[in-house]
């Protein structure tokens, strides 16, 4: 069946995946936005996918709603999942009771169930992928159970074709290995079958850095000592003939008078934050039955913590490692890294080898250094690695041998190396490393003091420690008065400093190992102030193709200066600094980049935006006329990558939203106000899908105060005429009057009448909704001539289809629909989907007004799909709303009562009081009609309270009406004509 795209496949296979089970609202959403962020409808647009799925299915009660959420109906025998394993059961029964043809039969029908992977086409998370994993693996059982079975049977020969290819895709399954070896032995290919073994070996080697299992071993073991004899069976093949690795330290090897040398430096008495870490290390040290050395290595930036950690570690197995503890810094992270030979005549020192004794070369000194440890339990800990390279020699040989390596870099190429990444500590942690080092009387007695250095240390363990010495020094220094010193980034890394310890130290030395392009990119970097950037930003910031500034930033990242955070709507990984790094940084780009340099680098970086973000405009409007422009200059990043940037305009402004509100503020505190004031206008329709107003509202107010104190009275009436906006999207008609006759003045003094058409544009709104349609429309027309002029068609659509929806309101059809034919011409040669769906919206209503159900239900439900698919969270509830009147009008009242309560759940979250009253009304009629009058009564009076506060007098009078007919229904003559009276008085010349 047609289920539509792939997150309805991914909800119905959730469903599937826990059948006859209420699976909740909240695991449904986390499945269906595994990878973002949920949007704000994500639970209305639950709900949609699944009327869409129960549609597809045409069984409505296959899926029922619960409190908890929902739960889909399978019964027996349906659900091809459960069909398997019951045969897989029924096989693994047969095989243990040694009935071979039963258990290959079953197993052969349950496999056959199979057309691929389970769940394809979804992408569901926690429980799809859980679910998929889950059944993946008993296909791979139920395959080596089948083959099990023909093995016994003697189907050797018609095997080999298929084991061949399930070892190639299932390369580290041993079990598929073992039954291709035992078929090559029992067909006389000895060689062949010890080939298998000595590939896997290979493979096992390389890539887990592991020896065979014991099943391997063993048979490889049988076949060579078998005189190339056929007829061994698998099955004989005892456990004790595996040739297993003896560890030396369980023999007495090392003598009583050999020299255990300990070079571990002194734990530290503070440490905290770590127990996981630590408990897991010490676990796997404890457990080790591996027969090859292991190497941990541990990584993270400078300061967090990762000599400390293996200090810890090394200290808790001390008496563990009975045959030495050895600990070098490699100054891995500094100019000179030591070198590795120089290393190794140390160690060696510390066996007692006399210095005359300790060979010249390199390759000489590591092979004693083997030779040292060989048969010896000893710990070696490499602390502050520069890479691979200068470890690699002073790794031991043996198995009963375990490293500990700190690096900052990313160690991947330590093979077998178990990799541990540490990052800052949570405040959890933090704040119990402060009663460690200050005492809990100091930070229990100011909590939020204590959080607040927490939250300036942004949880790095060197800076924590910083300051617990410090205030250590000064026990009559409160936490607030130290919060208070740290509380000027401009002074923060002098504030961080306390004898031989100090943040910028630590951070320069991860500086200065850079090359000059990336520390050029780093200080470059030190201009942002938003939390968040993607690899755009660098290439606009280093003047450069993108290409050749990511190289850059991976170095950056490299360095462990630079975090991936995850990736954002737009599929584009999205990096930060952590907090004291981007100081760091900020103080190096003032210090070391000129004037001239920092300000053409802001010029680039926030021009890259401010393209970006028109294209991101266009993209969802259809026009690049919305809104006006100033004359700010831009810097275009490559036009494909624009594209794919900006493909989705709406998801790219989630990712980027903090970036501009940053940039408008930086822009007007720099006096770039002309960038400032259209950065901040070109978003506002951004913000506007996703009501993000409080964005929309600081952008405005940072762009407003940079054009007036810059006297750029184009650029003030632009931004006032978006606030009017935003106060008619908040419902406050008053001030959006004000606003925008402001806005107004302004563009006519600045000689602008493209700005005064779309302020006059947003005005006749306000008009409307006050009561005044002669007005509204008089303006309307003189908008229309003056876009004309100009050529801006896609404001010419939205005027047009302004004009139809008061010719509608006012019941004058015929020249609405005049209006509304002449939108949906221009907006299918010029618009987007967004603006398409808007004129579609009131084409519906003109096919209701006429009686044209059908028309109009097509109109609806097309929209609902492009406003859903869009996230319009608001667009939504306009389309639910016009579905739910068609429903009405049909008489599938229950249909309809369903569709109006989700709309009005959406006009209550976001705040949108006017669609309140609308969709209140449209259920007051609907519920008179289905004889609850006392409910009607109840909702419309609720509706004209709303009205009264809102000063709309025309939606009013429309409830008014409504009301009125509710009391005429209920037999009250008098109540009913009071209401019409009223409502005639606040609206003679209404249409009801």
């Amino acid at each position: 069946m047609p289920l539509g795209g792939f997150k309805q496949r991914t909800l119905l296979g959730a469903l599937l995946a826990r059948p006859n089970t209420a699976v909740a609202t909240e695991q449904l959403i986390d499945e269906l936005w595994a990878d973002t962020e949920p949007p704000l409808s994500a639970a209305e647009n639950l709900r949609l996918y699944i009327y869409r799925i129960r549609r597809a299915l045409r069984d409505p009660q296959r899926i029922l709603s619960q409190p908890l959420g929902y739960y889909l109906l399978v019964k027996d025998g349906e659900l091809d999942s459960e069909r398997f394993e019951k045969l897989l059961l029924e096989g693994r029964r047969a095989l243990a009771a040694g009935n071979n043809a039963r258990a290959s039969e079953v197993l052969r029908h349950g496999l056959d169930l199979w057309r691929g992977p389970s769940f394809a086409g979804t992408r569901g998370a926690a429980i799809v992928g859980g679910e998929s994993a889950r059944l993946g693996e008993l296909r791979i059982v139920a395959l080596e159970m089948r083959i099990e079975a023909d093995l016994q049977l003697n189907r050797h020969a018609d095997l080999i074709p298929e084991l061949t290819q399930l070892a190639t895709e299932f390369p580290l399954r041993e079990r598929f290995r073992v039954q291709l070896m035992h078929t090559f032995h029992r067909t006389g290919r000895q060689a062949e079958a010890l080939q298998v073994y000595r590939d896997t070996r290979q493979l096992l080697v390389a890539e887990l850095g592991l020896e065979p299992g014991p099943e391997l071993r063993a048979l490889e073991k049988a076949i060579l000592v078998s005189d190339d004899r056929p007829d061994i069976p698998v099955e004989n093949v005892r456990r004790d003939q595996v040739v297993l690795h003896a560890r030396p330290e369980d023999s007495d090897d090392v003598s009583p008078e050999a020299v255990n040398p300990c070079l571990l430096p002194r734990d530290t008495t503070d440490f905290t934050g770590r127990e996981e870490h630590v408990r897991s290390l010490c676990e796997a040290i404890l457990a080790n039955d591996e027969p090859q050395m292991m190497i941990f290595a541990i990584g993270g930036r400078g300061g967090v913590g990762k000599t400390s950690l293996v200090l810890h570690v090394a200290h808790r197995l001390q008496d563990f490692f009975t045959g030495g503890q050895l600990y070098v810094d490699l100054h891995g992270a500094e100019g000179q890294p030591s070198e590795a030979g120089k290393v190794l005549a140390r160690f060696l020192r510390a066996f007692k080898v006399p210095g005359s004794s300790i060979p010249e070369t390199l390759d000489e000194r590591a092979e004693m250094y083997r030779a040292q440890l060989a048969g010896r339990r000893a710990l070696i800990v490499l602390d502050n690695a520069a890479d691979e390279a200068q470890i690699q020699p002073l790794l031991p040989g043996m198995p009963s041998c375990v490293v500990l390596v700190t690096s900052r870099a990313r160690l991947t190429g330590l093979s077998g190396a178990h990799l541990i990444e540490l990052d800052t500590l949570t405040n959890e942690q933090a704040i119990e490393l402060m009663i460690r080092m200050c005492g809990g009387d100091r930070v229990g007695g100011e909590p939020e003091e204590a959080a607040e250095l927490v939250r300036l240390c942004g949880g790095l363990p060197l800076a924590l420690g910083i300051i617990g010495a410090r205030l250590k020094a000064r026990p009559h220094w409160s936490l607030g008065r130290m919060a208070q010193k740290l509380a000027d980034e401009r002074k923060r890394l002098d504030e961080l400093a306390h004898g031989h310890l100090d943040i910028r130290a630590s951070l320069a030395l991860s500086y200065d190992g850079l090359d000059h392009r990336a520390r050029h990119l780093f200080r470059l970097l030190g201009l942002l102030d938003a939390p968040d950037f993607t690899d755009w930003v660098t290439a606009a910031l280093l003047d450069a193709d993108i290409s050749s500034a990511t190289d850059v930033l991976e170095a950056l990242i490299d360095a462990r200066l630079v975090d991936v955070i995850g990736m954002d709507e737009t599929g584009n990984f999205r990096y930060r600094f952590h907090d004291l790094v981007r100081l760091y940084a900020r103080e190096r780009f003032e210090k070391e980049e000129t004037e001239d340099d920092r300000t053409a680098a802001a010029e680039r970086l926030f021009g890259s935006l401010l393209s970006l973000c028109e294209r991101a405009h266009t993209n969802l409007t259809g026009g690049e006329h919305l809104i006006i422009h100033g004359s700010a200059p831009r810097w275009h990043l490559d036009r494909s990558l624009i594209d794919r940037l900006v493909a989705d305009p709406l998801a790219w402004c989630e990712s980027e939203r903090q970036s501009i509100v940053a940039a408008v503020r930086q822009a007007a505190e720099a006096g770039i106000h002309e960038l400032s004031w259209d950065l901040a206008v070109t978003a506002a329709p951004l913000f506007e899908v996703r009501r993000h107003y409080d964005e929309w509202q600081l952008t405005h107010e940072y762009a407003l105060t940079a054009t007036r104190k810059a006297g750029n009275v184009r650029g003030e009436a632009a931004v006032l005429t978006e606030l009017g906006e935003l106060r008619l999207e908040q419902n406050h008609y008053s001030d959006a009057a004000t606003l925008l006759e402001a806005a107004m003045r302004g563009h006519l003094q600045a000689d602008d009448r493209h700005g005064y058409a779309l302020a006059l544009q947003k005005m006749t709104i306000v008009q409307r909704l006050q009561g005044d349609y002669d007005a509204a429309l008089r303006n309307a027309q003189e908008v229309l001539a003056i876009l004309d002029d100009v050529h801006d068609w896609t404001n010419k659509i939205l005027t047009l289809r302004y004009v139809g929806q008061m010719l509608l309101e006012r019941g004058r059809t015929d020249e609405a629909e005049e209006y509304l034919n002449q939108a949906l011409s221009t907006a299918q040669r010029a618009g987007t989907r967004r603006l398409h769906a808007q004129v579609l919206y009131r084409i519906g209503e003109l096919h209701l007004s006429q009686g044209e159900f059908e028309k109009a239900d097509q109109e609806f439900d097309h929209i609902l799909t492009v406003v859903t698919e869009l996230g319009d969270v608001l667009g939504t509830a306009h389309a639910l709303h016009g579905l739910g009147r068609v429903r009405f009008r049909q008489g599938r009242h229950d249909e309809a009562d369903m569709l109006l309560n989700r709309a009005i759940a959406i006009s209550r979250e976001t705040q949108d009081r006017l669609l309140q009253v609308q969709v209140t009304v449209s259920l007051g009629e609907l519920n008179n009609e289905r004889g609850r009058p006392e409910t009607a009564v109840r909702l419309l009076t609720e509706a004209v309270t709303i009205c009264l506060d809102l000063d709309v007098p025309a939606w009013q009078a429309r409830v008014l009406y409504a009301l009125g007919d509710v009391y005429r229904a209920q037999g009250d003559g008098e109540a009913a004509t009071n209401a019409w009276s009223e409502a005639s008085a606040l609206d003679p010349a209404g249409a009801r």
